[in-house]
């Protein structure tokens, strides 16, 4: 009995091996097929259709795997714009395209481009997976190939279709570029070459540089720490984290364009402060690192930060306004203090924040900094007797309706005036407070000052809607709804006139919780805004999913509208997207005129930023209600 039971496995066994050598056996005949194009026959007959040929490609690929949706999408030689030039007669059009802006907008598009190979992602359409592959040659991009799955297929795909639909569509971009450059060099037109090229070097340069200061951005930094560490370039390096003290206040005094400028300044000092090997970028924010591969001493690493911090310092002149900005500085050592880029990057980040709490401007790692926390715990002892003594409070940013001419809101933006250590920025002690789960009482408390301000201003005959920002933690809490219900229950307010602020970054996480407790706060009568819309992986699918009344364009695209085409187009189709799904849109970072009047033919319904006013009490808004000279 029981070798006839070994004997059954053993075939079994057997039937499962032939059934992978045949796989094997029909993906090498795939393989073999994909070269056979007759490439210069072709041409010499012109014999190069290319909707014949992509139809060609589609059996092919639909050979290696099971597809739904299958499109091509060509780079225009003219506009560098992606056009869908042919798609399977079972694909959704409208579909696919929606698919496409998504997958540009949340930097799928970088990532597949970055890891040249096939890249599967959730859909839309709950019931199926996305795949993209950005179709390239040596020289630059050519396009994009977009299919979906049914969800269930793919976690069955095997490695070799995939390295082999790579393959497919190497051999499709090189045929397509082998056929426009006969065409090209038939009309003797070298110059749209050299326009595409440099179309595609832009492409990559966007990927790993930061678009205000031209700097290498926090990925490129990333991969070069990579680059020089795990592949053994250097034995030694030191990482320099610099971070610009109290630099919000300029953004909130002056402006973002001032901000920006003064952003711009610091780069090229920070440049001009380092070696020539050394690598200068900026991590994001008023952040900026320093990578110094092959220096093995203190003394040497000292010797640069002491000159970035002496540059950094020295007064410069903006708009006949004088400047000066302290910096802070922490480094980390590698190998001494980690072997690896993520401890390096965390313990430059300890020494940053020592120099900060010391004031000293420059701090070297230490790991008996590595438990020592004073701003978070500072933050847990003064946070109550804060709001007990309304030394946190909220002000109000003005927000102007286009359509109504007036003044119909205000973003409640808390502060903390503390009597020993100043004006604390938000930027310092929000992201403690979510950390420390302390912005829970933050948020109960804000609340309460605006429902207390949106009964006064009820009051007084004015119509006004009061904007309160919601954290990750907030949406999160299932008792949350309940209790806003409850807190609303104290004040004389209609719950029309207070709208919850939430970002995209806030609802990536339990989302079945997020979606059931804004669901209930907007049946309860609130309504919802979508922050920093744009800036985040999942934008257009979250108007779906959430109770979404108002849109939010993030003052990334709206502060740089007059001099930047592309960000005139991001906004003018987050607009019409708005007008589509009949939702409300507001421009952030409003701070000239000429960005209001373009915003007012768009059609957006809503500005606000400096041009209007900056974060400002109460009565300061009712005097400007009362001036009637808002715009």
């Amino acid at each position: 009995m029981v070798f006839v039971q070994k004997e059954h496995l053993l075939e079994e066994r057997i039937q499962y091996l032939e059934k992978i050598n045949n796989y094997s056996a029909e993906m090498l005949e795939q393989a073999l097929n994909l070269f056979d194009f007759n490439l210069k026959d072709r041409l010499k007959n012109g014999d190069y259709d290319k909707l014949k040929f992509l139809k060609d490609i589609e059996t092919r690929i639909r050979k290696i795997l099971p597809l739904d949706d299958v499109s091509f999408f060509l780079v225009d030689e003219k506009t560098s714009d992606f056009n869908l030039v042919y798609k399977s007669d079972s694909t959704n059009e409208a579909y696919i395209l929606k698919e496409l802006e998504r997958l540009v907008n949340d930097w799928t598009f970088a990532r597949a481009l970055r890891e040249k190979r096939s890249v599967v992602v959730n859909s839309l359409n709950l019931e199926k997976d996305i795949l993209l592959h950005v179709m390239t040659t040596s020289s630059r991009i050519r396009g994009m190939f977009m299919a979906s799955f049914i969800k269930n297929e793919t976690s069955e795909i095997p490695e070799i279709s995939l390295l082999l639909l790579s393959t497919t569509l190497l051999v499709c971009s090189n045929f397509l570029e082998s056929i426009e450059l006969y065409e090209i060099l038939s009309k003797n037109n070298i110059l749209l070459e050299k326009t595409v090229r440099e179309r595609t070097k832009q492409l990559k340069h966007q990927v790993y540089h930061d678009l205000l200061t031209s700097l290498p951005n926090r990925n490129f930094i990333i991969e070069r720490l990579k680059s020089l560490i795990k592949r053994g370039h250097v034995t030694s390096a030191a990482l320099i984290k610099v971070d610009l003290n109290r630099f919000k206040d300029i953004n909130d005094n002056f402006g973002h364009q001032t901000g920006d400028l003064a952003l711009k300044i610091i780069s090229e000092r920070i440049k001009e402060s380092c070696r020539e090997e050394d690598i200068v970028g900026r991590f994001g924010g008023d952040e900026f690192a320093v990578i110094l591969p092959g220096i093995e001493t203190e003394k040497d690493v000292l010797n640069i930060s002491s000159r970035i911090l002496s540059n950094c310092e020295k007064n410069f002149v903006l708009d006949e306004q004088k400047f000066q900005i302290d910096v802070s500085l922490g480094i980390s050592f590698f190998p001494k203090d980690a072997e690896n880029i993520s401890d390096l990057i965390r313990k430059a980040d300890v020494a940053l924040h020592k120099s900060k709490t010391d004031k000293s401007g420059i701090s070297l790692y230490s790991e008996k900094y590595d438990n020592i926390d004073s701003f978070d715990i500072f933050i847990k002892v003064d946070f109550r007797s804060a709001m007990e003594n309304d030394n946190i409070y909220p002000l109000f940013q003005p927000r102007y309706c286009s359509k109504e001419k007036r003044i119909t809101g205000a973003e409640a933006l808390a502060r903390w005036e503390h009597p020993v250590h100043g004006l604390i920025s938000p930027g310092k002690f929000i992201p403690v407070a979510e950390k420390t789960g302390i912005i829970k009482k933050l948020t109960e408390h804000i609340l309460k000052k605006s429902l207390a301000q949106a009964e006064k201003w009820s009051e007084k005959g004015l119509d006004l809607t009061i904007g309160v920002n919601l954290s990750a933690i907030d949406l999160q809490d299932e008792s949350f709804p309940d209790k806003i219900n409850r807190l609303i229950g104290q004040f004389n307010v209609d719950p029309r006139k207070i709208e919850f602020e939430i970002t995209e970054s806030s609802v990536m996480i339990n989302q079945n919780i997020v979606i059931a407790n804004l669901k209930y706060l907007h049946e309860l009568g609130f309504s919802i805004a979508l922050d920093d819309f744009g800036t985040g992986f999942s934008s257009l699918s979250y108007l779906h999913m959430f109770p979404v009344d108002n849109i939010k364009i993030d003052l990334s695209f709206v502060k740089n509208m007059d001099t930047s085409p592309e960000n005139r187009k991001i906004v003018q189709t987050i607009i019409s997207l708005g007008k589509s799904l009949e939702k409300s849109t507001t421009a952030e970072g409003v701070e000239t005129k000429e960005v209001a009047e373009m915003l007012y033919e768009m059609g957006c319904d809503c500005i606000q930023g400096y041009y209007l006013g900056k974060p400002m009490r109460p009565e300061q808004i009712e005097d400007m209600i009362n001036s009637r000279e808002v715009l």
